[in-house]
């Protein structure tokens, strides 16, 4: 029990100081006229349609880019800043992580309009990446249908995405070609949009005018890795695979190599619950 509080100590700490991180190391780059807030609902089990989880994600939009980030990330944000500000060392803010909200999306999109390119901003353990895509990446399709989707008439687009094909409704109330994760390029704001498994599916929740001042920061990490997509996933399922190695690589012990063992095997079953990532291919 003792090595294996040691192991997640080890986990807190990095997640802490990657929080730390977070806080200390960005730089504005917009000011922020539109605040989105989306229900992210998601199956990461194939085999299990009853294990549906959900969580808010936020859409910050401003003159010249937008970033897509987690809402409980924001919060935790949020606290550390202010932890930072009253002088608590980290080693005290660790020892209660249960203040702090989960998410298990460490991501942010930025898209970046004059540019015409997106940055997804994610980490594998304590290694940050960096990559770069298109935005001109999705191939729409507008259709005739309309609806009334959270409140907004909306009019229904046709994608594929990565393995995926997806059912969009988008609004010309609000005229703006963006919406939650990667997808853009309508020609208007996406108020919902899910695969046609329903095994990923986004909904407006409220669309509001943040209060003033609020900055839309993009991440300055030193030692960021810049890669490619393909990078950045061979990078992260290579993780997956040796969740053990990785976890002694950072301190983390075991009491001898059966407790590892079992550790190993805890490891690979959660992995094996996760096989329905948003991007297929």
């Amino acid at each position: 029990m003792k090595k294996l509080l040691t192991t997640l100590s080890i986990l807190l700490t990095c997640s802490m100081a990657y929080c730390q991180s977070e806080v200390d190391n960005h730089e504005a780059i917009d000011m922020a006229k539109l605040q989105c807030t989306y229900q992210f609902s998601y199956q990461m089990d194939s085999t299990n349609s009853k294990r549906v989880r959900h969580e808010k994600m936020v859409l910050l939009i401003g003159e010249k880019c937008s970033k897509y980030k987690s809402y409980n990330s924001i919060i935790t944000d949020s606290l550390v800043r202010d932890f930072d500000k009253r002088g608590i060392p980290p080693q005290i803010v660790v020892s209660d992580m249960s203040i702090f909200p989960k998410t298990k999306f460490n991501h942010q999109i930025f898209k970046n309009d004059p540019k015409g390119s997106m940055s997804v901003f994610d980490r594998v353990f304590k290694d940050k990446f960096v990559y770069n895509e298109p935005l001109s990446i999705f191939k729409w399709e507008i259709l005739s249908d309309t609806a009334n989707v959270s409140g907004y008439t909306c009019q229904k687009a046709t994608t594929s995405y990565r393995g995926r094909n997806y059912e969009a409704w988008f609004t010309t109330e609000i005229p703006i070609s963006d919406g939650p994760y990667k997808f853009n390029g309508l020609p208007g704001l996406i108020v919902k949009i899910a695969d046609t498994k329903k095994h990923y599916v986004f909904e407006l929740i409220s669309a509001t005018k943040p209060p003033m001042g609020t900055l839309i920061y993009i991440p300055t990490y030193p030692k960021t890795i810049c890669s490619s997509r393909e990078g950045f996933r061979k990078a992260k399922n290579d993780a997956k695979q040796d969740v053990i190695r990785r976890l002694e690589d950072m301190g983390g012990h075991f009491a001898n190599p059966e407790d590892r063992k079992k550790a190993k095997e805890r490891a690979m079953t959660k992995a094996r619950r996760t096989n329905n990532p948003i991007e297929l291919m």
